[in-house]
């Protein structure tokens, strides 16, 4: 997040004010200072739900990170704009991914372009709950999408594994 030699630190905060709207906070890795603030748009958003560090989008020579925001109000309203992507050095929003997600996690570079791609994940017990989407981490495109039958609903967290079955693309 800065050029001090230490690693920036953000924090996703989804609760941080009354409304909900959520917020991701950046600070420097060396003094912990502030150094950037981004808030949810809509009440209820829980911005921050989620945060993972993603290749540098930008070409600021930085990681950037993906942001997820809660895709369902209380009042069951799928709103908000899906995961975000944020500089890593600015907290500037540089691109949206229109796969809403509650879970991230960095998988293996699924499409074989060099980067390591991202695993989207909702949770709940709806429908949308049952799926979930690989994008890209080149470009934030999706490459695939899933979609159980079970009536069972999704989890918080995702996880790599290891290429199971042989085909040199990582297993999840």
């Amino acid at each position: 997040m800065t050029r001090d030699g230490c690693d920036g630190i953000a924090v996703g905060v989804p609760y941080s004010d009354e409304l909900l709207r959520g917020a991701v906070l950046g600070f420097s890795g060396k003094g912990g200072t502030l150094i950037w603030k981004v808030s949810g748009s809509n009440d209820g958003d829980r911005f921050g739900t989620s945060v993972a560090a993603i290749a540098d989008h930008d070409g600021d020579g930085f990681d950037d990170l993906i942001v997820t925001a809660d895709p369902v109000s209380k009042h069951g309203i799928t709103h908000g704009r899906g995961a975000v992507v944020l500089s890593g050095s600015s907290g500037r929003i540089i691109a949206t991914c229109e796969s809403a997600a509650r879970s991230i996690e960095r998988i293996g570079d699924v499409n074989a372009d060099g980067c390591r791609d991202i695993l989207l994940a909702p949770a709940g017990d709806n429908d949308d709950a049952r799926a979930f989407t690989i994008c890209s981490g080149s470009d934030l495109a999706p490459i695939r999408s899933y979609r159980r039958r079970a009536a069972v609903a999704s989890g918080l967290v995702t996880s790599q594994l290891e290429d199971c079955d042989g085909d040199n693309i990582p297993d999840f």
